[in-house]
């Protein structure tokens, strides 16, 4: 698993930052407890530098860190579907979590177990 370092900057605003990093809402609020309400949100297009100020944040550099590793975890502990499809052919051992929503499951259900013989719960 590789990792890529996000060119993240201050002056990006927090829509840019989510479309770039999905995982900085997450690792925002987890770390400073920004973004999970309405009393510590923000608007998509406050740029991080005025996140941090609104929140009292002094060191901008450090937020940047904090979504920057968070979007690394993120990658190294997910899979695409080419990496399940090599591991199925060469008869792997792993286990799968699957976080599809109810209305996913749904939709993929009839044509996954057609094809794979494999039953879902929910």
């Amino acid at each position: 698993m590789t990792t890529q370092t996000l060119s993240i900057r201050p002056e990006m605003t927090m829509e840019q930052i989510m479309s770039l990093a999905p995982s900085a809402q997450r690792a925002l609020f987890q770390r400073y407890h920004i973004g999970g309400c309405s009393s510590c949100g923000f608007q998509p297009t406050d740029t991080l530098a005025q996140v941090c100020k609104d929140h009292n944040i002094l060191d901008v550099n450090e937020v940047v860190r904090t979504i920057q590793n968070a979007e690394d975890a993120d990658r190294n502990v997910q899979i695409g579907v080419e990496q399940v499809k090599r591991w199925l052919d060469a008869g792997e051992d792993f286990s799968l979590i699957d976080v599809r929503t109810p209305e996913e499951l749904a939709i993929a259900q009839p044509a996954t177990k057609a094809r794979s013989g494999l039953w879902w719960t929910t």
